[in-house]
């Protein structure tokens, strides 16, 4: 890739070729190899030289079979077998029996704390 980009540089007139060029891998993202490019052009031409190289920068990739990665996720779905009927009667008792028992647990609790202006027991 440093290679055909570094001939994108080369053969645009615009880049001043005396000043240097610099191409260089500067990260290894989650989906994508990150280059540095640098090169000198007529302040001028800076803007358009930038939307033009990036542009044949692209062409160039795609010429050569090198795309560019996007972040990918696999989702994988299971399926589970569905309860009985007498699992879910058994679940639905369950639940019932905690729901009574945390209620009593409750009123115990209500009843045992002192009223708030007497400090008398309720």
């Amino acid at each position: 890739m440093k290679k055909i980009i570094t001939e994108i540089l080369v053969a645009d007139s615009r880049v001043i070729q005396d000043m240097g060029l610099t191409v260089r891998l500067n990260a290894l993202g989650p989906s994508s190899l990150d280059f540095m490019v640098r090169a000198w052009v007529p302040r001028s031409d800076q803007q358009n030289a930038t939307f033009d190289l990036l542009e044949k920068a692209k062409v160039a990739l795609d010429a050569h079979n090198i795309g560019i990665p996007y972040p990918q996720m696999d989702v994988h779905l299971y399926r589970t077998p569905k309860p009985q009927p007498e699992q879910e009667q058994q679940s639905a008792n369950t639940a019932t029996s905690s729901d009574a028992s945390r209620d009593a647990e409750e009123s115990q609790q209500v009843q045992s704390q002192p009223d708030a202006d007497t400090g008398k027991p309720a």
